[in-house]
């Protein structure tokens, strides 16, 4: 013997209003890691060469004296310059010897102080 439940077909009707937002839920559990993203571009180069420029021998007067100079190219750089004096005085004496950098002869971007007490005859070293 069969048997069969029907149910009657219901009716549809219209939506009513939009209740009020409930309370937030509890944070779930954290998720697998995602997959690994595509590489990125190249970034800039970095420091690809270096370049030196060197005088000899230069007599200084007391007043600054252009010992050497040398044109770069646009681009960044990292300037780094050693000067090193000779006095020959006829005593000890309290000396200075001073040096600068300067961008275009003109513009002071960094420079170094050498001051004590010398001999007959000295070496100052401005690195």
């Amino acid at each position: 013997m069969a048997c069969a439940i029907i149910v009657p077909k219901l009716k549809s009707r219209p939506a009513g209003p939009t209740g009020q937002t409930g309370a937030t839920g509890a944070t779930g559990p954290q998720g697998i890691p995602g997959l690994t993203g595509p590489t990125g571009p190249q970034g800039t180069p970095g420091v690809s060469r270096a370049t030196f420029a060197s005088p000899g021998p230069v007599t200084v007067s007391p007043n600054y004296t252009l010992v050497v100079s040398k044109p770069l190219p646009a681009g960044n750089w990292a300037i780094q310059a050693n000067a090193i004096t000779q006095h020959n005085g006829g005593n000890t004496s309290d000396a200075m010897t001073d040096c600068q950098l300067r961008k275009d002869g003109t513009f002071f971007i960094g420079g170094a102080v050498d001051q004590r007490l010398f001999g007959d005859k000295y070496f100052a070293s401005c690195p």
